[in-house]
């Protein structure tokens, strides 16, 4: 059985391990020499105590000396019981690994040729697969940058969420809360420093609308759907919350909890426009003065005075202001 188990290392691309915490120094060492000549194998190690037997067991030739071993980067770390991971393993995990590990492949090739390379391609299957060491490697390498993101809001949310999750439940606290800052103020850019609002005239009403991640060119503006916005960030949390189910510590998901209160306060806005005698009442304890406001609404009405959309998007900037704590 072991000179079989060393063949099928030689050929293997990925290696499930579940449940086991590598206490047997032969097959310890069966691993590591098949990972320095076969160059492709990745493990994707299940456990609830996954990251503690990979820094243990597996990322170093031996604990106390630090040398990092040929499986250094490329042991999946998946902190789950196996009951609950077990419905989603082949179709989500090893599907996006299997993706990821091609996506990185081609990357390298081209690079090594000199040819156009778009290391973007691996981010998803990589987050999904929850590959977070070739993630920071990447990033830590300038493959991936703020730069190659630029204004794709969504990959820019997902990979800090994704990235904060992951590194959460493996109880690397210090670099999940980088990534939840990060996330915090990818998502306090697009509420709160780039909010801007719009009021239109319905007969003799007027209606407030308030547009998210605003930018304005010389040939006008672009900004978020307020229900694309919300339906994404509830997508992020859900996972979260699914993920947070299956690890052994119940505190997870409360890292999550201000994109739930960002949920809550998008939703109010989800339909689009909103009357202004309701928005009024709804914030009614942040208007120092109703009288004035209302008659800044009729001079708007009368010549499109700007006080009133200015005053509004001072309100409102007050409270998004207080989502991301």
């Amino acid at each position: 059985l072991i000179t079989r188990f060393r063949n099928i290392l030689q050929s293997c691309k990925i290696l499930v391990v579940i449940g086991y915490s590598f206490r047997d120094a032969h097959l310890q060492r069966i691993l590591l020499d098949a990972a320095r000549s076969n160059t492709e194998l990745t493990i994707l190690l299940v456990d609830p105590k996954a990251t503690k037997i990979y820094h243990e067991k597996l990322k170093y030739f031996d604990q106390y000396s630090q040398i990092r071993s040929s499986l250094d980067g490329r042991v999946v770390c998946l902190p789950y019981r196996f009951e609950d991971v077990l419905p989603v393993l082949k179709n989500h995990y090893l599907s996006s690994l299997r993706t990821a590990l091609m996506n990185l492949s081609n990357c390298t090739s081209n690079a090594r040729r000199g040819a156009k390379t778009n290391w973007l391609d691996c981010l998803q299957p990589l987050l999904n697969a929850e590959h977070t060491e070739k993630v920071e490697e990447l990033i830590r390498e300038g493959k991936i940058s703020h730069l190659d993101i630029g204004e794709q809001w969504q990959i820019d949310v997902e990979m800090n969420s994704k990235m904060a999750l992951s590194l959460a439940a493996n109880a690397r606290i210090s670099e999940a809360s980088q990534y939840l800052m990060n996330l915090k103020q990818v998502l306090r850019t697009l509420i709160h420093e780039r909010l801007d609002v719009e009021l239109t005239r319905s007969g003799d009403k007027v209606e407030v609308t308030f547009h998210f991640g605003i930018l304005k060119h010389p040939s006008g503006s672009s900004y978020i759907n307020t229900d694309t916005l919300r339906t994404f960030l509830e997508e992020q949390y859900e996972y979260a919350a699914a993920r947070s189910k299956m690890t052994i510590d119940d505190a997870v998901l409360g890292n999550f909890s201000f994109l739930k209160k960002i949920i809550e306060y998008l939703s109010f806005f989800s339909a689009g426009r909103v009357p202004f005698d309701e928005y009024t009442s709804m914030r009614k304890s942040l208007i120092k003065d109703l009288e004035m406001l209302q008659a800044n609404k009729e001079a708007w009405q009368k010549n499109d005075d700007p006080k009133l959309p200015k005053e509004i998007l001072t309100i409102e900037k007050y409270v998004t202001a207080t989502l991301f704590s």
